[in-house]
């Protein structure tokens, strides 16, 4: 199985409690179960876990699922000025208990990203664990 890290939210986003709220709200909208790239990704796949860090925010906010193996095109967003064309449907997680400052987590979650990146089981464990309290359920 792959882990993947995926940024939502927006890049000049705020650590306050109403603007991550916003962003995490946001994404639990059912028509918005997804996370956008301006990258197509060939080797994303249905079922690799996920891990939610809120742009600008520097904040991990929810974890879950991609849905499927091709992105969608027909749903583009606009972020500070980059249109990102592909739309990867995510099913999110329960909501966890709390979000988590990435600066608790150090590398690779502290690091500047501008894209979705890959991330080792340990680092998508560590995170769950982080953010929900608990082990991460058993895949079926």
């Amino acid at each position: 199985m792959s882990y993947v890290l995926g940024l939502i939210g927006w890049a000049d986003g705020e650590r306050t409690e109403e603007a991550i709220e916003a962003g995490i709200q946001w994404h639990l909208d059912p028509a918005h179960h997804a996370i956008w790239t301006d990258v197509k990704r060939p080797r994303f796949a249905g079922g690799m876990r996920l891990v939610a860090k809120i742009a600008g925010a520097k904040v991990l906010a929810l974890t879950g699922q991609l849905v499927g193996d091709r992105p969608r095109e027909d749903d583009p967003i606009e972020r500070n000025g980059r249109v990102l064309r592909y739309r990867y449907d995510v099913r999110w997680d329960e909501r966890p208990p709390r979000w988590v400052p990435v600066e608790e987590l150090g590398r690779p979650f502290d690091q500047t990203i501008r894209s979705t990146r890959f991330i080792s089981r340990e680092e998508f464990l560590l995170a769950y664990r982080a953010l929900h309290g608990i082990e991460p359920p058993r895949q079926s």
